[in-house]
């Protein structure tokens, strides 16, 4: 697998929650990071795992995801319900997968 990483910009936030790594997130109504739920509108995904009241750190740009099912190169990817990248169905556009993965679990290159 090529393997594609070039954070574009990196900023941080008060984490609402539990916040795994490579995991897409978004803002909540108290305007705190949070992982994103399925096909949740994302603002980035985390480079490290955060628990509540830590600093969410977040990658904009071509990132690493974890994949939440096989992704083809190419395929438009939405979140799944743990923040995961997989293959867009009904739910917002989060990016682009700019590599392959075969099963969940693997991480996918995606341009946000």
């Amino acid at each position: 697998m090529a393997a594609y990483e070039i954070p574009n910009l990196r900023f941080s936030g008060e984490a609402g929650g539990n916040i795994a790594r490579r995991r897409f997130v978004k803002v909540n109504s108290s305007e705190q990071i949070v992982q994103a739920g399925a096909g949740d509108s994302v603002i980035g995904v985390s480079s490290q795992p955060a628990s509540a009241g830590e600093v969410a750190e977040i990658y904009d740009g071509i990132v690493m995801v974890e994949a939440g099912d096989a992704i083809q190169a190419g395929t438009d990817v939405e979140s799944d319900d743990q923040g995961r990248a997989v293959p867009i169905s009904s739910g917002r556009k989060a990016g682009c997968a700019l590599t392959s993965t075969s099963a969940a679990g693997e991480l996918v290159s995606v341009k946000l």
